[in-house]
Order: structure tokens, then sequence, then C-alpha cells
């Protein structure tokens, strides 16, 4: 098997190779129990029995009892603090890219889309959207968005969409990294691969991935994948899709042998396919196709 290509950038494995259809339990949100002032000192007060003798008054001047109250009320607002920063953590903040990953460039701030990229539209997941040509223009990855691109195969639709990729990558200043394949199996051994160091978008390269996308992006629901030139039957929330003429394979045994036309992967619209893709899971609109048209 041939060793992953290497691009500018590089990421470590995180977690362990997942096995195909794992349906494992999924686990809530956590969940924080906070107790008021007046439980607490319930709960941590000592009792006292009939007869005991009562506890000794405060002794101490008025002033040093004001200040006193004055450093607790201090350490009460900076607990709060830290009790808001805490919830925030625990229940999360949405940034554009939705589920992307988690790196740095996550809460950097994204240009709009255009008026024509959805006009009135609100997309469901699995609908189709036809942006008008350009209206994905002013967005542009954060810089540090990291991205990893799986290619299959190296026919010349692959290649240009790979080339394209990699250009953008360098345009943005992107962290990117390729992994190749050949073969099916290999497919998802990238798949799991690239889920396991966790990046902003994992993106699929021509048809020759499909087939297995469709198989085991849905075990990733935390991450965001793109597909270009091609797209899923039944694509879950998590996989966006950039499809034109002649580049619009759903899978072996759907559709005709007239929706793969390698001639149509030009340079052109692969750079209109990243560009698209990108800037529609940078603003959320994830699970959907782009039909460039």
């Amino acid at each position: 098997m041939p060793a992953p290509h290497q691009g500018t950038g590089s990421f470590g494995s995180r977690s362990p190779r997942r096995r195909r259809f794992d349906t494992g339990a999924i686990r809530g949100p956590a969940t924080l129990e906070v107790m008021s002032p007046r439980a607490i000192r319930s709960s941590t007060a000592p009792t006292r029995t009939p007869g005991s003798p009562r506890s000794p008054r405060r002794t101490g001047s008025p002033r040093s009892r004001g200040v006193a109250v004055l450093l607790a009320a201090a350490a009460a607002v900076v607990a709060a603090g830290v009790f808001a920063a805490g919830c925030a953590a625990i229940t999360g903040v949405t940034n554009p890219a939705g589920a992307a990953g988690a790196g740095a460039a996550a809460s950097a701030p994204i240009a709009a889309l255009d008026d024509g990229f959805l006009g009135a539209v609100s997309p469901t997941p699995e609908a189709t959207i036809s942006p008008e040509p350009g209206s994905w223009n002013a967005v542009t990855p954060p810089a540090g968005y990291r991205v990893v691109l799986i290619s299959a195969g190296d026919d010349s639709a692959t290649t240009t969409l790979s080339t394209a990729v990699r250009a953008w990558a360098e345009g943005h200043d992107v962290v990117f990294q390729q992994l190749r394949a050949m073969t099916d199996d290999e497919v998802e051994e990238r798949i799991d691969q690239a889920a396991a160091s966790e990046p902003d978008l994992v993106i699929g390269a021509g048809a020759g991935v499909v087939d297995v996308f469709a198989l085991i992006t849905g075990q990733y629901l935390a991450q965001q994948f793109l597909v270009l030139g091609a797209e899923l039957p039944e694509p879950t929330a998590n996989v966006t899709s950039v499809i034109w003429p002649g580049a619009m394979f759903r899978g072996t045994g759907l559709g005709s042998s007239g929706e793969i036309d390698p001639t149509s992967v030009t340079a052109r619209r692969a750079r209109d396919a990243i560009a698209a893709g990108s800037a529609s899971v940078l603003h959320g609109h994830t699970g959907i196709v782009l039909d460039l048209g």
C-alpha cells in the first residue's frame, strides 16, 4: 500500500480506527448541576442538637467585617465568570463552520455569501441548489483552516480536482494534506485516518471516492466532508457535494453513464467547485448539493 502523500502541513493520529457500521451508543451533552447559595449553606452548615452551645458571635471591627464582605463579593463575581465560561464550553458555541473540526481558525470572521448563492431558498438536507456564478467569491477560509484531501486513482479528472484544491489551499494559508488511494479499501483507510486527525474539512475528489464515502461518512457525523465532481446518493447532514453536467456520478449502479464525462472536469470548473463548496461549508450550509450548471 502506498504511503500517504504529505502536503503543506500534517496531522497526528488522535484516535483508533473505527470499525465499519459501528452503532455504539451516542452520549448526550455533559450537564452541570449548580447548587444555590442557600443550598450550599444548608449542606455545609453544622447541625446543632438541642442543648448544645451556640457558636460564638463574630468578632472584629465593622471595618474589618466590611473588607471581608467586599472580598467575598469580588470572589463571587469571579466565580460567576468561571461558571458562565464553563456553561459555554458545555453547551458549545456555534461557529460558521457548523460541525466542522476544532481548528484554531473556527472562530475567525468569514465574509458573507452574495444573495445569489441561496436566493430565496432555505435548503434542507439533501436539497439541490443552483448558486449564481461567483456568488461565493468573497468567502475565503480563515488562515490556519485545516483540510485533508482524499483522492482515488490518477485519472485526468481526479488529477485536475486535486490540483485545484492544492492551489486553493496554498492561496489561502490553509493547512493542507493529501491522502492518495487506489482501491476502495484504501479509500476507507484514508477516511479513517483523516477523521482521526480532526481537520476542519475532509474533501473527496471525484467519482472514485463516492461508493466508500457513501458507506463511511455517516459514521463520522461530527466531521464535515465535501465531495467535488460527484455526489452521494443519500448524504448525511455532514456531507456537501458540488456537481455540474458530466460530473454528477452518484454511485455504482445509480444513474446513467452520461453522468461521467472526464472532459467536463476542467481547471476552471475545479476552481469554482472548491471555492463554492468550501464557502457553503464555512457558512453552515451542509448536507446539500451545489449544482454549478
